[in-house]
């Protein structure tokens, strides 16, 4: 039995330490939990989907707000952080009206992860394929300098079958 899972509800609203402690409790003490981060951080725009009710198509005040992030997602998980395995930063796929160039995204993710703290595990799920190869997104060496905690840059590719590609950095190496 893997004593792991990745929890995406967490993808769809800010964790609250009461939801986190509870499934924390149901668990032996060395299970690990994946979350993905809400979308409220990883989203440029929100899309036209009735969930996103008046928010939908319009620009997203917190995309890459580290001080968001700390307050609304980090600060519930300390309570569990002996569970915490990794936090997946999940982007969707960005087009030419988010981001021109991908040296653009890359720019705004280094100052968005340069402004977090290092004591969490990260991690990076992105749509766009060929970003990784225009960036420094395909040398996890370099990422993992600047980022120790920064474990994964995965480009999952939904509409492509079966097409992924991982990268994975040694977390447990400190400089």
């Amino acid at each position: 039995m893997f004593k792991t899972v990745c929890v995406d509800a967490a993808y769809y609203t800010f964790p609250s330490v009461k939801y986190l402690e509870g499934l924390a409790a149901q668990v032996p003490s060395d299970f690990q939990f994946a979350f993905k981060v809400t979308d409220a951080i990883t989203l440029k725009r929100f899309p036209n989907l009735p969930r996103f009710g008046i928010r939908a198509g319009q620009p997203n005040q917190d995309f890459l707000s580290a001080e968001a992030f700390t307050n609304r997602f980090l600060a519930p998980c300390k309570s569990i952080l002996n569970h915490i395995g990794i936090l997946i930063f999940e982007f969707s796929r960005f087009h030419s009206p988010d981001f021109a160039q991908a040296s653009e995204f890359v720019a705004a993710l280094d100052s968005f992860l340069a402004a977090l703290s290092k004591d969490w595990p990260y991690g990076i799920e992105m749509r766009n394929k060929h970003w990784l190869s225009l960036t420094t997104l395909d040398k996890p060496d370099l990422l993992r300098q600047k980022y120790v905690k920064l474990s994964h840059i995965s480009v999952d590719n939904p509409s492509g079958m079966c097409e992924h590609i991982t990268h994975a950095c040694d977390i447990h190496e400190s400089k």
